[in-house]
């Protein structure tokens, strides 16, 4: 991005936030303005450390808390009419299913965020599922 400004332009490479006496201050130091012998902080690195950073503080987005409902078939965990919100749980998903029958029936290898389970579950061929931070029994 190109800037103008008195005697030239130049491509912006880092953005300054302070306050001086009081007032807010934002300053861009383009490719021209840097005083010579000093380079450019890295565009692309201050980006990604900023969105780690926020990553890391925000909550999770898109993560659902899912009740086991039966209303499908009643028994396939894979099937989403059988969870309120309808889906298929996913690994930043919290699952709980409550007591009941029949035994809950996994086919594949599905992951969760976590578990909380009051019924019986039955896992077979080789499937595994994968429980990421806590499972409550």
């Amino acid at each position: 991005m190109r800037i103008p400004e008195k005697g030239g332009g130049g491509l912006i490479q880092e953005i300054r936030v302070g306050t001086r006496q009081g007032q807010s201050i934002v300053q861009a130091m383009t490719s021209s303005s840097f005083p010579r012998g000093r380079s450019a902080p890295s565009l692309i690195f201050r980006a990604l450390a900023l969105c780690a950073l926020a990553a890391a503080f925000l909550p999770r987005a898109f993560a659902d808390t899912l009740t086991w409902t039966g209303a499908g078939d009643g028994s396939s965990f894979n099937q989403a009419a059988n969870w309120s919100p309808a889906k298929v749980p996913a690994s930043d998903d919290d699952c709980a299913i409550g007591p009941g029958a029949p035994a809950v029936q996994v086919l594949g290898n599905p992951s969760v965020r976590s578990l909380t389970l009051a019924r019986a579950l039955n896992i077979t061929n080789c499937w595994q599922l994968t429980v990421g931070v806590e499972l409550a029994l």
